[in-house]
């Protein structure tokens, strides 16, 4: 442990942050035990929590005080540019580190766990090495400074040990040329949510739905032909005449309300003057007179709502298929939040609602999609809530006076009968189908890729 710790190179032990970030190196250690060196460990943790990260300290710090040799040395220097330099500078780890300053010490440290965890876990695999005392790590941490940096060198001086070290940093560092993104979508999710992502099935819930999410979306195209009409034209816009527009000035002109008026023309004001002496009477009566015009586009933009509605029968859809990558009701849910991404950049000039509501059977799938779509809703695009299919219906109608209404219908099972409720039925079986049609597809996750492509056209 004193020769792992010895090898971190973003945090020594005399540092002030070391006692800061010793806690949540312990619970990252118990989380993958034995999978990395814990020095490799501490410099994760320290990407996660610490503000500012140097990098010319890094690189002197391998060169020059690191007790290395030249194999151990190159090992430790590949980990720094194959995974610490690339997670340093990516804009991703802005935002996790964004979402984790947003809750307590407590809460940052969970999540540095959180994240932490799962990058280590997608870049290592078992070394072999025996499941870590985390209460003897705990103790070491909390020893002073100079006898963690002396007697980590002097562990470095083994010949054994050292081998044994530069084989697991390169096991670590060697992932790095197969691997994928260093910081996913997912890594964000655990940040934003840590409080409540204690238990790993919460955890493993949120990660397999964000990666469904992303799967189905790569394979849906960003753009999609207008083929026609996509019906009555119905906008948000103000129509009572007392009304003023919502946005704000964006040009001026010679034609206008007075309410417009540029405040400079009432200098041609006279009070008490004729009206043939008064400037401004003459520069109005000519048409000379300068108005603001306001942006009035808040105000007109299309509105669709889509509406979906995930029936009580899906969860008979909580199983996984021989060759599925993820249950039938993940790819479900994932081909969901797939939609409301592509709807929200489809239809960006546009104002968009997506209403998600849940049969009160379905409280697992309800807050995991919870917490996927947490900036969704934050931002007012998705609602989501339980009921029953008599009240969704009841919403679409009232909706549909006031916007186009896209309403979608998910359900576990064929073999109920068919809705008299308008809008489409996804079923989530093996293969999918949409409206009794089984798309063209070999695999489900393209099979749902087309499902959620054939909704989006028909918005």
């Amino acid at each position: 442990m004193f020769a792992d710790l010895a090898l971190s190179l973003l945090v020594a032990p005399e540092d002030d942050a070391f006692t800061e970030l010793a806690p949540a190196l312990v619970g990252l250690a118990s989380e993958v035990p034995g999978a990395a060196p814990l020095g490799a460990l501490l410099d994760v943790v320290a990407l996660l929590l610490l503000p500012v990260v140097r990098l010319d300290e890094a690189r002197r710090r391998l060169s020059r005080d690191l007790p290395v040799d030249a194999a151990l040395g190159a090992a430790v220097g590949r980990w720094l540019d194959v995974f610490v330099a690339p997670v340093a500078s990516c804009a991703a780890l802005q935002d996790v580190n964004d979402a984790l300053g947003r809750h307590d010490v407590a809460g940052r440290q969970a999540g540095a766990i959180l994240v932490g965890s799962e990058i280590v876990r997608r870049r290592s695999e078992s070394t072999g090495v025996g499941a870590l005392d985390a209460g003897a790590l705990r103790r070491i941490v909390g020893r002073p400074a100079a006898e963690l940096r002396t007697r980590g060198a002097a562990a470095l001086l083994s010949s054994g040990r050292r081998a044994g070290l530069t084989a697991r940093y390169e096991a670590l560092a060697g992932h790095g040329a197969r691997g994928g993104e260093l910081i996913t979508k997912a890594d964000l999710v655990l940040a934003e949510n840590a409080p409540v992502l204690r238990s790993r099935a919460a955890r493993t819930g949120v990660r397999q739905l964000v990666g469904a999410t992303e799967a189905i979306a790569l394979r849906v195209p960003r753009f999609l032909r207008h083929k026609g009409a996509r019906g009555d034209a119905v906008t948000s816009r103000i129509r009572d005449e007392g009304s003023y527009p919502m946005g704000g000035f964006s040009s001026v002109s010679t034609a206008g309300n007075l309410e417009s008026v540029v405040s400079s023309e009432l200098a041609y004001l006279t009070p008490g003057a004729d009206l043939v002496d008064d400037l401004f009477t003459v520069r109005w009566a000519l048409g000379e007179l300068l108005y603001y015009t306001r942006d009035e586009s808040v105000t007109s933009r299309p509105r669709t709502t889509v509406s979906v509605h995930f029936s009580g029968d899906l969860a008979l859809a909580r199983r996984k298929d021989r060759d599925a990558p993820y249950q039938r009701a993940t790819l479900a849910l994932g081909a969901v939040c797939a939609l409301v991404a592509r709807a929200a950049h489809l239809l960006r000039g546009e104002s968009l609602r997506c209403r998600l509501v849940f049969d009160r059977a379905l409280a697992p799938e309800r807050d995991v999609i919870a917490l996927a779509l947490v900036r969704e809703r934050a931002a007012k695009l998705v609602e989501i809530e339980v009921g029953e299919e008599a009240e969704v219906v009841a919403f679409e109608a009232e909706e549909s006076t006031r916007a186009h209404v896209v309403a979608l219908r998910v359900r576990g099972s064929s073999q109920e009968p068919a809705p008299t409720s308008p809008g489409r039925v996804v079923v989530a079986s093996s293969p999918p189908s949409i409206d009794g049609v089984v798309p063209a597809a070999a695999a489900d996750l393209e099979a749902w890729a087309r499902i959620t492509q054939a909704v989006l056209i028909s918005i």
